[in-house]
């Protein structure tokens, strides 16, 4: 928010519209702290969820199996066959589950499954919210019910929008919630449904459990580095230094820069201002130590959460 309000100070920009999904744990309370019977009292009365013997494996279905967005994508069934195994308790299939061909593939290959399919959603979500033992899908509805639920267990594939390395605009791995066992996936992406088979198949048992202290090594989540780095943001050196926003510069001046910036520029690793490296090594070597032993990614990271306050210069 302080970078967006100097961007404003600094513009004749009319209007502010934020758009998009721009989910991050750091904004959430903790759920210890949650009495949610007494938030949303009438959950008490709705159906009841999955047993403490029972794996209740949340399917996405519906509208994304058309691949409406690339980055929910549908989880390889041998996925779901690894856990099984590894938990020795029944599979309960539950959520969207008309016909088409993934959930055929789903029913052939677990004839003893049980499949619950959808209700309502209040009646689908305190079902996930009162199962003991959770397998998420890649759903910020099955997500919020999860993390809101007294689960012994809640499995979550790092993939689609849960991996930050895939969808950098969310961070939703709760890395300090004990409840959660994280499975990292590669990159892939969501087609047609039809077509789900050619998706899935090239990464099947690439994905392997990760710990929550990896994670949070592996992906610095810390919710002020967009905003440290919209505080260095210089619409004239921007543009000079990326030819391509001279046509955004020309028709919307400096709002329409910072607005390239905030919503291409920062995720595709563009700086928000000139830079030298060598020299900002040069004029303060101890930078140097800071990125080596992993406090800061590169060196312009360091400009801009510290570098600048302290009155570093960036070339």
């Amino acid at each position: 928010m302080r970078s967006l309000a100097r961007i404003i100070s600094n513009t004749n920009a009319g209007f502010l519209k934020l758009e998009g999904y721009c989910q991050n744990i750091l904004n959430f309370p903790e759920r210890k702290s949650l009495d949610v019977e007494s938030l949303i009292p009438h959950f008490r009365d709705l159906w009841a969820g999955g047993a403490e013997d029972e794996l209740v494996i949340s399917v996405r279905g519906g509208e994304i199996l058309a691949g409406i967005h690339s980055d929910y994508v549908m989880i390889p069934i041998g996925f779901y066959k690894e856990l099984i195994e590894k938990t020795g308790k029944k599979p309960v299939f539950f959520g969207q589950i008309d016909d088409n061909p993934y959930i055929a593939d789903l029913r052939s290959q677990f004839p003893a499954a049980s499949f619950v399919a959808s209700r309502s959603p209040i009646e689908d979500f305190n079902f996930i919210r009162k199962s003991k033992n959770i397998v998420l899908s890649i759903s910020t509805f099955a997500w919020m019910a999860a993390w809101l639920s007294d689960a012994n267990k809640i499995y979550m594939p790092v993939c689609g929008i849960f991996n930050p390395a895939q969808h950098p605009g969310s961070m939703l791995l709760p890395l300090d919630d004990p409840r959660y066992e994280f499975i990292l996936f590669p990159v892939y992406y969501m087609g047609n449904v039809s077509d789900y088979r050619q998706i899935v198949t090239p990464v099947d048992r690439l994905w392997h459990s990760v710990s929550a202290t990896w994670l949070k090594y592996r992906y610095d989540y810390d919710s002020n580095r967009l905003d440290d780095y919209g505080l260095c943001f210089n619409p004239s050196e921007y543009c000079e230094m990326y030819p391509e926003t001279r046509e955004i510069a020309q028709s919307y001046g400096d709002a329409g820069l910072s607005n390239h910036f905030f919503e291409e520029g920062y995720w595709n690793g563009l700086l928000p201002c000139r830079f030298d490296r060598v020299s900002y090594i040069r004029n303060h070597p101890g930078v140097g130590v800071d990125i080596s032993e992993g406090r800061y990614k590169d060196c312009f990271d360091h400009y801009a959460r510290t570098g600048r306050s302290l009155g570093y210069t960036p070339h």
